[in-house]
């Protein structure tokens, strides 16, 4: 075994009994935010849950996607990323039968664009990552 690699037993315990242990599918995360794009997956990942993350929808495209079993799409939707982000969203969460959590602005909440919209569950920034990796747990744990 190479340096710097974990041995499942090295693993924290909490990551052993997370969701690796019940077999639960991973989580997307696609948000332009590099902050949040990195401390949830790597709260996630110290929850031991299954998780990719990508800067843009463009990049989380299916062939990123082979054999990963996706249970949850997180998305931060910027202000500025209007309808056509939204479609490619909604396509991808189509094409990958996931639900979808989005992160927004409440300013966002307001434009014609999202009125319609039937996420799972929206969050409004500023939110805490902490909370959110808990609420993405728990949401897995039902689900699996």
């Amino acid at each position: 075994m190479g340096a710097g690699r974990l041995h499942e037993a090295d693993w924290p315990r909490r990551a052993r009994r997370g969701c690796y242990a019940r077999g639960v599918a991973g989580v997307v995360i696609v948000s332009p935010d590099w902050t949040l794009r990195a401390l949830l997956r790597a709260q996630l990942l110290e929850q031991g849950c299954q998780v990719k993350a990508f800067e843009s929808i463009a990049d989380a495209a299916e062939p990123a996607l082979e054999g990963f079993p996706v249970a949850l799409l997180v998305a931060d939707l910027p202000h500025d990323g209007g309808p056509s982000e939204v479609e490619r969203l909604v396509g991808l969460a189509v094409r990958l039968a996931a639900p979808v959590w989005a992160v927004v602005s409440r300013s966002s909440a307001s434009e014609p664009w999202a009125a319609d919209l039937r996420f799972e569950a929206v969050f409004f920034r500023p939110l805490s990552l902490g909370e959110l990796a808990v609420r993405i747990e728990q949401r897995l744990r039902q689900r699996g």
